[in-house]
């Protein structure tokens, strides 16, 4: 249950009728919009959405919103309407899914054979297409979202690559060996780098990059000031124990030789400019094509059963207009 903010009531509850009567009375705090989103269920009120926001819904007033009649029906358009939305706005960077494009279409059909049988009053034809709908739009639902839960992964992927890959370009292309300058080109190579990822991937339109940038930031620092003090601790550690037994050692730091092996390496590549430039060149090639001409397409197989055959239950069959359970 989410309310207006987008997140759970402050205050609400709801009395489910039995087999009998399946209904559900909500109740809310007066002034309050609610929309539901449980599982299979997802109640939105997005009537005319024409994109992400106003695709989420404005919600049920319960002083307005008395009653909800045909909750399959209203369930099924608010869930395509939203689906709708999100694959127009992918489809306008490039990206799609067929698998996913076939099942939003065969839902959207189903609904208009659903509509239809309401009108003519035919509620078994009715129920047998709303459910149709709404199982065939389960299944696209989530592939919507995660699919652009993927785009937004590639991004956080790419972000965390900028850090070290701005400081391996200015390694390798200035090499300064002042701090301050050494700073100056590390952000400007950044900035470079971050407006060349702007005009190209997609996530920018469709989330908020500063976010995932500043999140990634943090958790870098964060990363650099706990190892700090672990490091510090460690030595004051090793260095008391070694006052109280009369004892001295020396250990080697792992992490500073690895640091002096990665800067002898950028070092030995600096003297070889051509070898590196067609090395990292082969590289960025065969990365763009394994992307670019590589695609695994999902898909689902509808088996029937056979014409003889017969389930080894029976069961009764409890309907009313809106929900059919067995």
């Amino acid at each position: 249950m989410l309310d207006k903010r987008g997140a759970v009531p402050r205050q609400y509850g709801f009395a489910m009728g039995d087999f009998d009567e399946q209904m559900m009375v909500l109740y809310g705090v007066p002034g309050d919009s609610l929309r539901l989103v449980d599982g299979s269920v997802v109640l939105l009120n997005n009537e005319g959405a024409t994109d992400e926001l106003t695709g989420q819904g404005k919600g049920f007033d319960p002083r307005l919103s008395r009653m909800v009649p045909y909750v399959s029906l209203q369930s099924m358009k608010d869930m395509w309407r939203l689906d709708d939305i999100r694959i127009e706005r992918m489809r306008g960077f490039v990206i799609e899914n067929p698998r996913l494009d076939a099942l939003h279409s065969r839902s959207w059909q189903a609904l208009q054979k659903a509509e239809a049988a309401m009108r003519d009053l035919q509620w078994g034809k009715y129920a047998k297409y709303i459910r149709e709908a709404l199982g065939l739009e389960n299944r696209a639902y989530p592939d919507v979202r995660g699919t652009q839960n993927d785009v937004i992964l590639g991004l956080v992927f790419f972000v965390a690559l900028l850090v070290p890959a701005a400081f391996f370009a200015e390694r390798l292309l200035v090499a300064q060996p002042e701090i301050q300058k050494q700073l100056a080109w590390f952000g400007g190579i950044m900035f470079v780098i971050w407006l060349v990822l702007s005009l190209v991937h997609p996530a920018f339109e469709l989330a908020h990059p500063i976010i995932v940038l500043l999140a990634l930031m943090v958790m870098a620092m964060a990363f650099f000031v706990i190892t700090l003090i672990v490091g510090r601790f460690n030595s004051f550690m090793t260095a008391l124990r070694q006052r109280a037994a009369g004892t001295a050692s020396g250990d080697l730091s792992r992490s500073g030789t690895v640091y002096v092996a990665f800067m002898l390496g950028i070092s030995n590549m600096r003297r070889r400019m051509m070898r590196t430039g067609l090395t990292l060149a082969t590289i960025t090639i065969l990365t763009f094509t394994v992307l670019s001409f590589t695609s695994f397409t999902p898909s689902i197989q509808f088996i029937g059963f056979e014409k003889d055959w017969k389930p080894p239950y029976s069961g009764i069959l409890f309907h009313d207009v809106n929900w059919w359970s067995w």
